[in-house]
């Protein structure tokens, strides 16, 4: 599927067409994983460098490297239409592995000043293969849910407990049914008629029935998928080039706490990573409150992770953004 804007280049190698159908391009920037990938394309390309504009990808006829944003425009197309010719006859851009970006970096073509971006944007391409897929977001949004739902039912049964005694008694076995109703090897359905039958006498207990039923059943339908590739991502070790690009640019970003510990976390180092957390807590952040609060997410997540001791590549929680 093309993008809303396509821009078609042509190879200054191969004279094949070239086109970013696949470049994604937001207004607003943020945060889409724990390593600092973000949801826009050109700064995920770039590494965060200022000027977007300065990354490299592949030709897909030729496998050269070029610099896309800077080839002259060749045609434009906002991706439909009834001449499609020029897309048809085009490729998208294939991107720089992890692989190719080291090989930049080896091979001394670089600035000091561009390092810290090109060493970023390995870290990223490097983890790439290694993300747990953002499906997690719907598994989180749904653990959410069921959460809020326990606690509104928790609420409505203290509320009536004078009037209805028996509410009294289903409260204290509400926490295990929660605990249960999360663990996708559980047989529940049983368990949870017969609590709920408890307090029948409420008239909308079929409704709560019913939508317990319904998150049940879309938890369950992705919590395996999930895992296994939860158990995949753990499987992808780093590679030493990884590993020496990683402690490359951790010495680079002083100023930066947070992504420091993201990266002792990714490595396994769960003490330092967590030293860094306390660092970043100590420190003065002139910046608006919205962003703290941002940042401040950010931080409470990480830190769950490396208490976790857990070194995978996740997105960040539905509520980051």
């Amino acid at each position: 599927m093309t993008g809303f804007s396509v821009e078609i280049k042509k190879c200054p190698n191969c004279g094949g067409s070239i086109d970013d159908r696949y470049l994604k391009r937001t207004g607003i920037v943020f945060r889409r994983w724990t390593d600092g990938k973000t949801n826009h394309g050109e700064i995920n390309l770039s590494g965060f460098n200022p000027d977007y504009s300065a990354y490299l990808v592949k030709c897909p006829w030729c496998a050269i490297q070029v610099n896309f944003a800077k080839l002259p425009l060749f045609f434009a197309d906002m991706g439909f239409g009834e001449n499609t010719d020029n897309i048809d006859n085009s490729k998208p851009y294939a991107l720089l592995t992890f692989d190719d970006l080291y090989g930049v970096l080896e091979s001394g073509q670089i600035s000091a000043d561009e390092e810290i971006y090109v060493r970023r944007a390995a870290w990223w391409a490097g983890n790439d293969p290694r993300r747990i897929p953002k499906d997690l977001h719907k598994t989180q949004l749904i653990e959410l849910r069921i959460s809020e739902f326990y606690d509104f039912l928790r609420l409505g049964f203290y509320d009536i407990s004078d009037s209805k005694p028996f509410a009294k008694r289903s409260i204290s076995k509400l926490p295990k049914s929660m605990s249960l109703f999360l663990n996708p090897d559980c047989e529940l359905d049983q368990e949870l008629d017969l609590e709920l039958d408890q307090i029948k006498e409420f008239d909308e207990i079929e409704s709560y029935k019913s939508q317990i039923i319904i998150l049940r059943k879309e938890l369950s339908s992705i919590t395996k998928l999930n895992d296994d590739l939860r158990r995949n991502q753990k499987d992808k070790q780093l590679t030493q080039d990884q590993i020496d690009n990683l402690n490359v640019l951790y010495s680079m970003l002083d100023h930066d706490r947070l992504s420091q510990a993201e990266i002792k976390r990714e490595l396994g180092l769960f003490d330092e990573a967590e030293d860094h957390i306390y660092k970043f807590d100590k420190e003065e952040r002139s910046i608006p409150a919205h962003l703290d609060v941002m940042y401040t997410k950010y931080r409470d997540f990480l830190l769950e992770l490396i208490t976790k001791k857990d070194s995978v590549v996740h997105p960040n929680p539905p509520s980051y953004s």
